[in-house]
This record gives structure tokens, C-alpha cells and sequence, in this order.
């Protein structure tokens, strides 16, 4: 109920969001980290580009891709790929999984 009408009544609604607090900024290792680990995911996309410009035509439209493409799908691919948001988790995780 108290959903519904929040939902379709606007005086119910707060007139300003609540903030939300602030990330720390990384530093440091932090820092060092995300940038290792965007070195790590660059170079497997490069070398996923490459291992695909490396398949003749007919294999390619078979798995539904055109040589053009290769680079916009991988680079798609790459931005759907989901991050760890838990920092605690990142302590025995491999860096290959950034």
C-alpha cells in the first residue's frame, strides 16, 4: 500500500532526494590497483579483438558477427562485465578478475 502511494500520489514524495554518502577516493594501492586492472582488461580485449580479426567470414557470421563489428561487441561485452562493489572481496580474489 505504502508503495501504491508513493507510486501515484506526488505529495507523498520528498521534494529532495536524500544524498547519498561519498566513496572514499582511492589511494594509494587503490589507486595503483584500478589502474593495473585496467591495464589487465584493455589488454585481454585487444587480445580478443585479435583472436576473433584472426577468423575467416564464414566463421564469423556464424556466431553472428561481422568483421567490423568485432571491436564495438568486445568493448560492449567488456562494459557489461560486472564489478565487485564489495571491497572486503577484493582481498583473495586474483587481479585477472577486476
Amino acid at each position: 500500500m505504502y508503495a501504491y502511494l508513493l507510486t501515484y500520489y506526488t505529495s507523498f514524495k520528498s521534494a529532495h532526494p536524500v544524498p547519498r554518502p561519498r566513496k572514499p577516493r582511492a589511494t594509494g594501492l587503490g589507486l595503483l590497483r584500478r589502474g593495473l586492472c585496467a591495464a589487465i582488461r584493455g589488454w585481454q580485449c585487444q587480445r580478443t579483438i585479435a583472436a576473433l580479426q584472426q577468423l575467416d567470414d564464414q566463421l564469423l557470421r556464424d556466431i553472428g558477427l561481422y568483421c567490423s563489428d568485432i571491436p564495438k561487441v568486445i568493448t560492449d561485452m567488456d562494459a557489461m562485465r560486472p564489478r565487485r562493489a564489495n571491497p572486503s572481496s577484493r582481498l583473495n580474489a586474483p587481479l585477472t578478475q577486476c
